[in-house]
């Protein structure tokens, strides 16, 4: 398993990240403690996952999906290029499985649509 740990001051923060840490048995501490683990905080009101500092072929920056951006909290059309593809239809609901390796964006955008 991955190794990741989480800022204890987010845990404070954020109910969400506290229940992770339940669920997942994710360790607790400060990242000056764990370089060579992600790390995973709440900044923003959004959670946020930073690669290891130990790891630079992994990057700097951090990973973070904020869903109350105005682009995920409209209203996707069905005629929509996503719609089209997904095959809705008037007064059809296809059943859609996102099994893309993405971020969950086009998966929260069809829910959006039904």
């Amino acid at each position: 398993m991955t190794n990741v740990v989480v800022d204890p001051a987010a845990i404070a923060q954020s109910e969400l990240l506290a229940a992770l840490c339940d669920k997942h048995s994710l360790t607790v501490a400060t990242r000056s403690k764990k370089p060579n683990a992600f790390y995973l905080t709440f900044e923003q009101g959004c959670l946020v996952l930073y690669p290891p500092k130990e790891a630079p072929h992994l990057g700097k920056k951090p990973l973070w999906v904020d869903f109350t951006q105005p682009r995920f909290t409209k209203p996707v059309a069905r005629k929509s290029p996503l719609g089209r593809a997904c095959g809705f239809k008037p007064n059809e609901t296809p059943m859609v499985v996102d099994l893309t390796a993405g971020l969950g964006r086009d998966g929260w955008q069809m829910a959006g649509m039904g």
